[in-house]
């Protein structure tokens, strides 16, 4: 079992742990995870040393120490081992550290004016919605918008311009459209019905749930606490509630509306928004309701937001901080655009205590439906995107670095910690590979991917296997090594004119790797790199070239291989330089996901031993 902490301070985490095999046990390892939309992010469980201990041969044990990570939802989860090998893992919890100072967080900033980065007019007509996927890989993160003249989805590709790709036709009215991140499932809705798409190769998975009452159909999407995800399917006047697991219907309920188009969710306070969209009716505002559809009360009223409206109330959409959008400490802004000629105005609102807080323009827009946001670190824009339609005819992006510029917000400003940046502008300090990343840059062994216009380390995007080389090597030689360039090149796919020709061809002169394929002999430079391909290469940098492990003697992840790769994941785990990637009875390893730059540099300063900055 694991105990949380015993304030909002942090003074403990604690844990208990018991043997009745017999067999005794031999450690217990506390792994940490960052909030990924109200469950742990798979890709950043990371131990957590000082919280764990070796427990030489006890039947029973406890532990703990002192832990006090930034503000917002973080996952622990408890590893537990006997001496014969067996491995027992927690499901996770969730605590949650909330921002100093409490109440709202911004100041209001009046009107302020913007001009749009982008303006993208694609194959589609009257269009209302929009959605993003945020691609593992940042540069491959998708954009979809509803065209509701077409009954199609227009989908772009980063970095948008000029990348549409072929719209998607669900063989209904296509007027709302959602992206579950988790699952990576989108939906898109209209005519009351809804339709189902795998991403990022977009098949098809039919139609989800029962037809709903036509009317411009939305949706939204909550990460119940009860560990379900529910979708929100909107009708004329009502809101529907399915279990996105089974597409069973859980219940409705009706706001006191002359109309409903769009829904939002907020996972981490568990409120349901849905904006009056007939407000000019004298009926303006935004309802807040528990995921049941009960009224969410603040000071005696589930309604805010009348006042600023001139028009319609239409699309909503949330920003969350820290403004990474990595973690959620629960403090943020809701927005909604006000459909009105000859301009839009998007109305911001504070997430905590629902002040208004100001109005944002967008330089020739109006007539705005539908809203969207990422807070994903893309390539050029550095805080992520905001986007909104143009009078039902064109898509405008705008930087969110820009939004805040003009509007003066920013997270932690009403008396929480503000992130601080460290060497590289994509990393601040909460979020949570941040102490490893630095070490490495301040020890030399990595430089980022980038530092023009400024320096950046990409931990986001997956790592190559030209970057894992140069990983691998500096692991073993040092940060001011440079191997010489080859007299010819070793591998067919790395020409003497590649970039990584010295790293890669190192690697083969040491032994420390096969390549990916033979006749001819192949390395694959630019193949994202797998964990169970980090196992061996971590492992390699801790132990040698030589080392080969033992055969695992248990099965440990539920998703545990049988070939090649099953003793060097264990060991790789066993010996700390990886994480799983879901804890509870299915624990799992993920062997053949793409490793992210992040990941390599936590295994890389456990493979080396050292200690990340605090």
């Amino acid at each position: 079992t694991a105990c949380s902490a015993k304030s909002n301070a942090w003074d403990h985490f604690c844990w208990s742990v018991s043997d009745s095999g017999g067999s005794g046990l031999l450690a217990a390892r506390v792994f940490r995870a960052a909030d990924e939309s109200g469950g742990p992010n798979p890709r950043s469980w990371h131990m957590r040393p000082a919280l764990g201990a070796d427990l030489a041969g006890q039947d029973q044990a406890s532990g703990g120490g002192s832990e006090t990570p930034p503000p917002g939802s973080w996952w622990y989860a408890l590893a537990v081992a006997d001496q014969a090998g067996n491995w027992i893992f927690s499901e996770p919890i969730q605590i949650t550290r909330t921002v100093a100072g409490g109440g709202g967080s911004f100041q209001p900033f009046g009107t302020v004016t913007v001009n749009p980065a982008l303006n993208l007019n694609g194959v589609g007509s009257n269009v209302d919605s929009i959605a993003f996927w945020e691609a593992p890989n940042p540069a491959d993160t998708l954009m979809f918008v509803t065209s509701k003249g077409t009954r199609q989805v227009e989908v772009w590709k980063y970095p948008f311009a000029g990348t549409e790709l072929v719209p998607l036709s669900p063989g209904h009215a296509a007027n709302g459209v959602l992206v579950d991140q988790k699952a990576d499932i989108l939906y898109v809705a209209g005519g009351g019905k809804v339709t189902r798409y795998t991403l990022p190769d977009l098949q098809p998975l039919g139609q989800f749930g029962e037809t709903v009452p036509s009317g411009e159909t939305n949706l939204a999407l909550l990460y119940h606490t009860n560990g379900e995800t529910w979708i929100y399917v909107t009708s004329n006047n009502q809101v529907h509630i399915f279990n996105a697991a089974n597409g069973q219907k859980i219940g409705s309920f009706s706001p006191p509306v002359v109309s409903i188009e769009t829904v939002w969710a907020d996972s981490f306070h568990q409120i349901v928004y849905v904006p009056e969209e007939q407000g000019v009716a004298g009926n303006q505002g935004i309802y807040a309701y528990h995921p049941d559809g009960t009224p969410y009360l603040k000071d005696g009223t589930n309604r805010f937001g009348d006042g600023p409206f001139d028009a319609d109330e239409e699309g909503i959409v949330l920003y969350t901080c820290p403004s990474s959008g990595l973690s959620d400490d629960g403090s943020g802004f809701i927005i909604v655009s006000d459909q009105d000629s000859p301009y839009t105005d998007f109305e911001f609102f504070d997430r905590q205590t629902w002040q208004h807080l100001g109005a944002l323009r967008i330089e020739g827009v109006n007539n705005t439906d539908g809203i969207a946001s990422t807070q994903l670190a893309l390539p050029d824009y550095p805080l992520g995107l905001f986007a909104a339609i143009d009078d039902d005819t064109t898509t405008v992006v705008v930087g969110w670095d820009t939004i805040l510029a003009a509007t003066g917000l920013q997270c932690g400003a009403g008396g929480g910690p503000q992130p601080t940046t460290g060497s590289f502008s994509d990393v601040p300090s909460d979020y949570w590979a941040y102490g490893y990343i630095e070490r490495l840059y301040q020890d030399g062994f990595v430089a980022g991917c980038t530092t023009d216009p400024e320096r950046r380390f990409c931990p986001d995007e997956a790592l190559r296997r030209a970057q894992m080389a140069v990983f691998t090597i500096r692991g073993k030689y040092g940060a001011d090594f440079q191997p010489q360039d080859p007299p010819a090149p070793i591998f067919d796919d790395v020409p003497l004119t590649h970039w990584a020709v010295d790293w890669t061809a190192k690697m083969w002169d040491d032994g420390m790797t096969a390549g990916c394929g033979i006749n001819p002999l192949r390395y694959c430079p630019e193949t994202f790199h797998s964990t169970q391909e980090a196992a061996v290469f971590f492992t390699r940098i801790a132990r040698g070239a030589d080392f080969i492990p033992p055969e695992p003697t248990r099965t440990v992840f539920a998703d545990q291989p049988t070939g090649w790769s099953n003793k060097w994941l264990i060991y790789a785990f066993e010996s700390g330089l990886l994480a799983p990637c879901q804890f509870g009875a299915q624990a799992r390893i993920c062997p053949t996901e793409t490793l992210i730059r992040a990941q390599a540099a936590y295994s890389m300063t456990r493979a080396l031993e050292l200690d990340p900055l605090p």
